[in-house]
């Protein structure tokens, strides 16, 4: 069964039956990182450390995309290696690391996590403006290895890079 945690802005986390009781005794909140956090031992520990417990060079990851899934199904540890090429997967508008801003549905945001921190590229008129900027972000935090909106771009990022 799964089963609802509140988190402070009156949304919801979901967690399995039997992670219910670990999860319910802490104040979550949404971060800026697009994460659920806690100050646990006062420290602060997302739900997905909170319950899968990660090894030093592992991250949690959920694997339909959904951040306020927290059920075992959909969490899954990796090393961070594999996480530069799982993190950023296409998303509703058809590129990594785009999102549309809730004040301005006319607009497009960019951004890339890279170890363990997030980097806000900017705001943009269209879409592809938008992935075009995570892509020259993540060729340049991620070099060859970067997975691009426009992988036919690389060339182009990497003699910028290199002048």
């Amino acid at each position: 069964m799964v089963r609802k945690i509140p988190l402070q802005n009156g949304e919801f986390a979901l967690v399995d039956d039997e992670d219910f009781l670990i999860c319910s005794q802490y104040i979550w909140r949404k971060t800026s990182l697009l994460t659920i956090s806690a100050i646990i031992n006062g420290k602060s520990k997302t739900m997905s450390e909170h319950l899968m417990n990660p090894q030093k060079e592992e991250m949690v990851i959920h694997e339909n995309g959904d951040i306020y899934d927290y059920t075992k199904d959909n969490l899954k540890i990796i090393s961070e290696k594999d996480g530069i090429k799982t993190r950023e997967k296409p998303n509703k508008n058809g590129f990594r690391g785009v999102y549309q801003p809730n004040k301005n549905k006319n607009k497009y945001g960019a951004r890339i996590s890279f170890k363990g921190r997030e980097f806000y590229i900017g705001i943009f008129d269209t879409k592809e403006q938008a992935a075009k900027a995570y892509d020259k972000k993540a060729h340049e935090l991620h070099g060859d290895k970067a997975i691009l909106n426009f992988p036919e771009s690389r060339e182009e990022y990497k003699k910028q890079l290199n002048s």
